[in-house]
């Protein structure tokens, strides 16, 4: 009995002093996911957090036996106001954040990307051209809006010689991915018929139907959020001879987004490229995603967005980067950020289809374009 009590001792004391030696990896997690937002809801709040939570659980075997504990912290605001973004950023760096996983949309990344001061960060989905020229501790998992618009310019030039442009003029994404669709566009003898700019989440959209029934465009660029573009199809999907809408990342898919929440246009049909494939497609490209659809039907929660799917890889690659090159504190942490950059896009372009108000999956295309 002696004996075995002090087997225990030294076992739960083994534990302990390994559990202290771990060096702890704080990451900040910050999005647009205010309760407030109406861009938003509560269900993508849950979603991402659970994806975050999964993904620590499935890397935390791995993560111990390397020395490290990843300590995750979620700081939300508000889609409408992109300072709190930077003030997110600004005090993670503060409090000494090894990593800031930033929000998905473009321009509150770079407003992030601002206030980090040194810190590293990725974003989740940001893809456009800026974002792709911050370089150094900054990196994004999707690909870029020129990767996507290669893609789009090919199924646009398959469908129609005409196409017209309807572009919301607050999101710089959009406004990005409209502007190399033009450059693409033109090398392949797509002809632009014209362009409009729509702001804000009611736009007047007088004028815009009559215009598009003028020019009878075959397909209409539709780079937006999915909120404004159902609007949109919705004034043109009733014309004698409606467009096909093209879409950027902004759609969402079955799962997220307007589009599918049962107030989109059912008679639209469109194509859209978005960075990411469905889950059970894109986790089958690594381990821990394996893993994950291996347990699918013990799992509550099963991370259905692309923004849970690239949190979990991110996870996922912090993992795998902590383990083969062993920083133990910050600065040696972002050096090796700065030197071998182990967060970027790790698939092609996926190509979604709208019908009957339901999107699809359709397939993956990889793109070339240099940057």
């Amino acid at each position: 009995m002696t004996g075995f009590c002090i087997a225990l001792l030294v076992a739960i004391w083994s534990g302990i002093v390994q559990g202290s030696t771990l060096i702890p990896v704080p990451v900040s997690f910050i999005e647009a996911l205010s309760p407030k937002d109406t861009t938003s809801s509560e269900r993508f709040a849950a979603e991402y957090r659970n994806a975050v939570t999964m993904a620590i659980r499935y890397n935390k075997e791995e993560l111990r036996r390397c020395g490290y504990r990843i300590e995750s912290q979620f700081a939300f605001f508000d889609a409408s106001d992109d300072l709190q973004a930077f003030e997110r950023a600004h005090q993670a760096a503060k409090e000494g954040k090894w990593l800031i996983v930033g929000p998905r949309r473009s321009h509150q990344y770079l407003v992030l990307a601002k206030g980090a001061e040194g810190t590293p960060t990725v974003s989740t989905m940001a893809s456009s051209a800026e974002v792709f020229s911050l370089g150094g501790i900054h990196s994004t998992m999707a690909p870029s809006n020129a990767e996507m618009v290669a893609v789009a310019v090919g199924i646009a030039k398959k469908e129609s010689s005409t196409y017209f442009s309807v572009v919301d003029s607050d999101c710089l994404s959009c406004r990005d991915f409209s502007k190399e669709f033009d450059r693409a566009a033109s090398g392949v003898g797509l002809k632009k018929l014209g362009e409009t700019q729509l702001t804000g989440d009611g736009p007047d959209f007088n004028g815009l139907r009559q215009q598009v029934r003028n020019l009878r465009p075959g397909v209409v660029l539709l780079p937006n959020y999915s909120k404004q573009s159902s609007r949109v199809m919705f004034e043109l999907e009733s014309l004698e001879s409606p467009p096909l809408f093209l879409g950027s990342d902004g759609w969402g898919d079955s799962h997220f987004g307007f589009l599918s929440a049962g107030i989109a246009p059912g008679r639209a049909k469109g194509i859209t490229v978005r960075g990411f494939p469905p889950s059970d497609v894109g986790l089958k490209t690594f381990s821990v995603g394996r893993r994950i659809l291996k347990d699918r039907a013990l799992i509550g929660g099963f991370p259905d967005s692309g923004s849970s799917q690239s949190l979990i890889r991110i996870v996922s690659g912090l993992t795998e980067a902590l383990c083969k090159h062993r920083p133990d504190r910050k600065e040696r942490f972002t050096a090796m950020i700065r030197e071998i950059r182990p967060f970027k896009p790790y698939q092609g372009v996926s190509v979604y289809k709208l019908e009957r108000s339901r999107i699809s999956f359709e397939r993956i295309e990889k793109a070339s374009v240099s940057r």
